[in-house]
């Protein structure tokens, strides 16, 4: 049974806002605790593996019922699809600026104090919004920007209440290093808003013959080289001296699983919603997380959180209804035009 557009577009939010609060509390229980500390970057490795074998799983099984001839030939089709060098250039550019965007982070990180990135850093929603319209021609209506505005205020709150504890202010740093620190968040919000538009439009792209899940092993393998590349060039030393799964435990392997299953759902998000929904449902996922934390770790929401949380569900319902309150302001204002004055105007036309 094949599934409707509707029902794959807001199932596929609802189940990324899910795993995005539950990833959050695996990848918090996975780093804490009297336990040997497992290398991040080989995590991220085997998070893409995952991803391909499991997109390779689904296209063969997607050819399970055809016959034998029918299934070589579409696996056929399928592996040409993949293999076309113009379309892995073209999925070059926002896995590249996803490498990009990763790095920029840890700039930033290293030259900001935790709470100005995190208020910075929910640029990224607005960005994405302007790149939607920029190279999408989506339009947004005047109370779709209050409503991105609103959330960003809401998510900034929300992380700052959560990294308060944790924030610490460098004081040494210089003015330099600051002005890095901006400009390297800044361009970290670009990466992410273009990235995530330009797979968008590929993913949407008229008349394209890649699947969704051929788009995926694209993305996935050449993931998976830039993450086995930076593996292999920053952490050699650590994995011949620790091993490549030091540290890893059960928790570890459910919050790899958990992220890969997140990466494949945002393409499936991105395909049948869009960049600006995607930036709603992960930040409700911030106030979930949160919430799930107050029973996990014993952590007591603050009122700032409170007031975070209440912009952040205000404005996601702001956004949703704005098409709607903008049609009956229209209606309100527009004269009413009875059925025979109708009439008679057409006549006298």
């Amino acid at each position: 049974m094949e599934l409707s557009p509707t029902v794959l577009k807001y199932g596929s939010l609802c189940i990324l806002c899910v795993q995005n609060s539950l990833l959050v509390i695996l990848m918090r229980l996975s780093r804490v605790g009297n336990f040997p500390r497992f290398i991040p970057a080989t995590a991220v490795f085997i998070g893409e593996a995952l991803k391909l074998i499991t997109c390779f799983v689904v296209l063969i099984h997607e050819f399970h019922g055809l016959e034998k001839l029918q299934r070589r030939k579409r696996l056929g089709d399928s592996f040409r699809a993949i293999t076309n060098m113009g379309e892995l250039l073209r999925v070059c550019v926002p896995a590249m600026l996803y490498v990009v965007q990763n790095n920029l982070q840890y700039v930033a990180v290293s030259n900001l104090d935790a709470s100005t990135f995190q208020v910075l850093y929910q640029l990224k929603i607005l960005t994405t919004a302007i790149f939607s319209v920029v190279m999408l021609q989506r339009t947004l209506l005047l109370t779709q920007w209050g409503a991105i505005v609103t959330l960003m205020m809401g998510v900034a709150l929300v992380q700052l209440d959560e990294g308060s504890s944790a924030a610490t202010v460098k004081s040494e740093q210089t003015v330099q290093s600051t002005t890095n620190g901006l400009l390297a968040v800044i361009a970290a919000c670009m990466c992410s808003g273009f990235a995530g538009v330009y797979l968008e439009k590929i993913l949407k792209a008229a008349g394209s013959q890649t699947s969704l899940w051929e788009r995926n092993v694209q993305m996935c393998f050449l993931g998976l080289v830039l993450s086995g590349g930076g593996l292999a060039y920053n952490d050699y030393e650590s994995i011949l001296t620790r091993g490549f799964f030091y540290g890893y435990r059960p928790v570890v392997w459910a919050a790899i699983s958990f992220s890969a299953f997140g990466g494949l759902l945002t393409a499936v998000v991105v395909k049948y919603a869009d960049n600006i929904l995607k930036a709603f449902a992960t930040s409700i996922a911030v106030v979930l997380s949160v919430i799930l934390s107050a029973f996990v770790f014993d952590k007591i929401p603050t009122g700032q959180f409170v007031i975070g949380a209440i912009l952040v569900n205000g404005s996601v319902y702001a956004y949703g209804k704005a098409p709607e309150w903008h049609n009956d302001h229209f209606k309100s204002i527009l004269p009413v035009v009875d059925e025979k004055d109708a009439k008679e105007v057409k006549h006298i036309a």
